[in-house]
């Protein structure tokens, strides 16, 4: 049995590679017994789970096939895709996780997380996230019209990607202490996460112990994800898969 970790899948309609990738992944790299966690952005955006495109139906009918297949898949939500609720979960056939969630692989506790909480020194974003994160407001916003919505959504990515050329990277990183401090709040060696699409393993040294942090990629001409096995084995892995 196997343990996989992805994050930023970015599915969408508009880029249809992608789902090509994540059909290999499920079909040719997933096995058997295998548990899968999404760290968040599995969508490049989520207005509802009562939005029945093309796209949301296929990846929710490759994510129940999963549990058929006896492949448990676990979801922890991000910052494109924080409006899914219990129903797309109860479709999917797969289990909703609270943004900090650890878990224990070989004797070793790991915390996994989108990774959104860590990029403290980017305050626009992170006041953005604290007022869409509020109840009352999503439930605003999915009470309107899913034609609204579509329209809603479409008009914020938009302006998200007139940003993207100014925006400074290194305010869009994670903070090294915030993560020791999580890390030591959770009393975990191990912590995994994704949205800063700059992947890598970074080793820090505190207090005579070693803490280690996975960041995945995002999915773009490949996919990627970190496997670790029941002996305690961790890699972080990239894939082409195959495309029509």
């Amino acid at each position: 049995m196997l343990t996989y970790v992805i994050a930023d899948v970015h599915l969408s309609a508009e880029q249809p590679h992608l789902y090509q990738l994540f059909d290999y992944f499920a079909n040719t790299i997933l096995q058997l017994g295998d548990r899968l966690y999404i760290l968040g952005d599995l969508f490049a955006f989520w207005i509802g789970d009562d939005d029945a495109s093309a796209i949301n139906q296929q990846v929710t009918g490759q994510l129940a096939a999963l549990h058929e297949r006896g492949i448990e898949v676990f979801l922890l939500l991000g910052n494109r895709d924080f409006l899914i609720k219990q129903r797309f979960a109860t479709q999917a056939k797969l289990t909703l996780l609270p943004e900090k969630h650890v878990i224990t692989v070989a004797n070793e506790a790991m915390l996994l997380l989108h990774g959104d909480t860590l990029c403290t020194l980017d305050i626009s974003y992170q006041r953005f996230r604290n007022y869409t994160q509020k109840k009352w407001l999503q439930g605003l916003f999915l009470a309107l019209p899913l034609r609204w919505r579509l329209k809603i959504a479409a008009k914020l990515r938009q302006q998200s990607n007139a940003l993207r050329p100014i925006e400074n990277r290194a305010i869009l990183d994670v903070v090294d202490a915030d993560v020791l401090n999580m890390c030591h709040d959770k009393h975990v060696k191990i912590m995994i996460h994704g949205h800063t699409h700059l992947p890598g393993i970074h080793a820090y040294y505190q207090d005579a112990t070693w803490i280690y942090r996975y960041t995945l990629s995002d999915w773009g001409d490949t996919g990627n994800y970190c496997v670790m096995d029941e002996a305690g084995h961790k890699s972080l892995e990239y894939f082409t898969g195959t495309r029509d």
